[in-house]
């Protein structure tokens, strides 16, 4: 942000979750240089503390609550933080999320298609649950995290690309339902990016080979970098978005053309 221009989310409580790493660590920082005040949100309580100490002394007050959001009671004791601590929940980025390792579909066991369903899609329906009534008082707005392989599968993640396209779904249905209340939902879908996910995502160790095998179906030839999903989180959340709702951005170098 140039240093003449104006924050352009001065005045807002935003949550993000999965925030201690990756996409949602990139996207909390891109907040909080926004002018947000920032709820991070993770399991991984050490990271997201150190995150949260990281961007509260570079650029205002950000927030660090530990959250299961496959949990209903850890999603709400989640809330009710914020709600003590802010007053207000302004935007609410739904990134956590997690992957199978890339293997034949009917090689995937019950217990990993469960998790990847209980916290892709599940979380989503508690966190919507949890926070939505507060979006609607502050005509705020959430962004979800999908992927561009929910409208692409590509072999080894079938069931990861499934409780994506999910997440577009939702998306669109709870964007028609609350757009009468005033709240805009909207979602992401990155192509791989370099975070913590791509090795399982890969099937096991990220070799050269490996990666020109994926890179060669990226347009633009690189993968997704954290910021770039930031950038897209922002543009969705900013109140210049104003009349965007129920919108699948593909953020992928052309992957899905």
């Amino acid at each position: 942000m140039d240093s003449g221009s104006k924050a352009r989310l001065a005045g807002k409580v935003a949550l993000v979750t999965g925030a201690a790493g990756g996409f949602g660590e990139a996207i909390a920082e891109r907040f909080a240089q926004e002018g947000a005040t920032v709820v991070l949100a993770d399991v991984q309580a050490q990271a997201g503390e150190q995150v949260a100490a990281r961007l509260g002394a570079a650029n205002g007050r950000a927030l660090f609550v530990p959250c299961d959001i496959s949990q209903e009671a850890s999603v709400g004791a989640m809330v009710e933080r914020i709600l003590q601590a802010f007053g207000r929940l302004d935007i609410v980025v739904n990134n956590a999320g997690v992957v199978h390792p890339n293997a034949p579909a009917l090689e995937v066991p019950p217990e990993q298609f469960d998790r990847v369903f209980g916290i892709n899609v599940k979380g989503l329906y508690w966190m919507a649950r949890a926070t939505l009534p507060h979006l609607v008082a502050s005509q705020g707005c959430m962004v979800n995290l999908a992927s561009a392989t929910a409208t692409r599968p590509v072999t080894g993640l079938a069931w990861y690309a499934a409780s994506k396209a999910a997440v577009i779904n939702i998306t669109k249905g709870l964007a028609l339902e609350f757009a009468p209340s005033g709240v805009r939902v909207n979602c992401i879908c990155p192509s791989i990016g370099e975070t913590p996910m791509m090795v399982q995502s890969m099937g096991g160790e990220v070799t050269p080979e490996v990666v020109a095998r994926f890179k060669v179906r990226l347009p633009l030839g690189r993968f997704a970098t954290a910021q770039d999903v930031a950038n897209a989180a922002l543009c969705l959340a900013e109140p210049s978005a104003s009349y965007l709702t129920g919108v699948s951005l593909d953020v992928d170098g052309g992957r899905n053309i």
